[in-house]
């Protein structure tokens, strides 16, 4: 309790003023009461736009500068994002970035959600050291010819005379037999520019690592809202790849490879029967998981050399409980592409034992690829 002054602006004008002894102020911790005075209990009705507490008494000159400036209003104030407000005077940490879309592009922004910054093709390696008539292939980074017509043994989009020369120089030659490389499992398989180890289990050639790619087959871009990584920590994504919604394991345009395809329900049961009847009946989850990466000393033998890592999965993100990421470590969970409902597909979960539950597209699970 202390004495205090008290002063009454309306419309910047000074419209009331007194001194209280001892004003009963000792209890602004739990808050500041307006709507009575004293023992009276004089209501205020009306309310307030802006309030303002000082330790002193303002001058009239302060008052009125206080009145006459203009009000903050909240908004993005980055003149580059998708939501940038022109009238906002104070940034309330809303802006969404823009950028380049494209993600041939050397420029390329994943967090963008609208076009931004012009996209940028000069890089090389890349589109920008292609020549005239050749586009870059990004599977096989290198500068390919369009395809033209087959007498147009140059490349220049126009039959002529060098077409003629060329052919001239080669009559009577007998023709090379192109030499065709054939995959076999076991070598690498090339995805979007990352080399992916592959392993023979009975019938099956599985990818031996959880899939990491952020588009889709057609060279498409995942859309950030169906893929996480881990927090774009690169040492979780080289240990478990990336985590995909259910939305983006339905997608039509696929995740896997050409010739390849995500792993059945189906696929899986003929994995673990395979392990049950090679030595590891009722211990189909040691031979599977991998010998290290696992808690409290679970790790696994890797019999087989699938090579099942602990990456935990990423829970629908509303979920009041249970948070972003969750049993990283711990446990393993894996889409599958069998589909239960319009919102539920089948996810193996690899742990000490196997489970088969629905699960909702919005969580985020690892990825395995299968060979056709």
């Amino acid at each position: 309790k202390q004495n205090a002054n008290f002063h009454l602006y309306i419309d910047g004008a000074l419209d009331w003023e007194s001194t209280y002894g001892f004003a009963d102020v000792y209890n602004l911790e739990v808050g500041i009461r307006f709507g009575s005075i004293g023992g009276g209990h004089q209501i205020m009705n009306g309310s307030l736009d802006d309030c303002g507490i000082w330790n002193r008494a303002l001058t009239e000159e302060e008052v009125l500068a206080l009145y006459n400036t203009d009000p903050p209003i909240s908004g993005c104030t980055d003149s580059t994002a998708c939501n940038f407000d022109s009238e906002a005077t104070s940034d309330d940490g809303s802006c969404i970035p823009s950028g380049c879309m494209e993600t041939d592009a050397c420029n390329y922004n994943a967090l963008a959600e609208c076009e931004g910054e012009a996209c940028d093709y000069t890089c090389c390696p890349g589109p920008g050291c292609c020549s005239a008539g050749m586009y870059w292939d990004y599977d096989l980074e290198q500068c390919l010819n369009y395809e033209t017509c087959q007498e147009d043994l140059d490349g220049d989009g126009v039959i002529g005379i060098n077409d003629l020369m060329e052919l001239l120089s080669s009559f009577g030659t007998m023709c090379e037999e192109p030499e065709t490389v054939e995959f076999t499992c076991g070598d690498p398989m090339n995805y979007h520019g990352y080399d992916y180890a592959t392993v023979q289990i009975g019938e099956q050639c599985w990818f031996a690592e959880n899939l990491r790619s952020a588009q889709f087959t057609d060279g498409s871009a995942i859309p950030t809202s169906a893929v996480d990584p881990f927090g774009d920590n690169a040492a979780n994504i080289d240990a478990w790849g990336l985590m995909y919604e259910g939305t983006a394991v339905i997608d039509s345009r696929g995740l896997c490879p050409s010739d390849w395809h995500i792993s059945s329900n189906a696929d899986w049961q003929q994995l673990i029967n395979y392990a049950a009847n090679n030595g590891y009946s009722g211990d189909e989850s040691s031979a599977l998981k991998s010998a290290s990466g696992w808690s409290s000393g679970a790790n696994g033998s890797d019999a087989f050399g699938f090579n099942a890592k602990p990456g935990g999965f990423h829970y629908n993100p509303t979920h009041p409980y249970w948070g972003e990421f969750n049993h990283s470590m711990i446990s393993g969970y894996w889409w599958t592409s069998t589909i239960q409902s319009a919102s539920e597909s089948i996810a193996w979960t690899l742990q000490n034992d196997y489970l088969t539950p629905s699960y909702y597209h919005s969580n985020g699970m690892s990825v395995r690829c299968l060979k056709d």
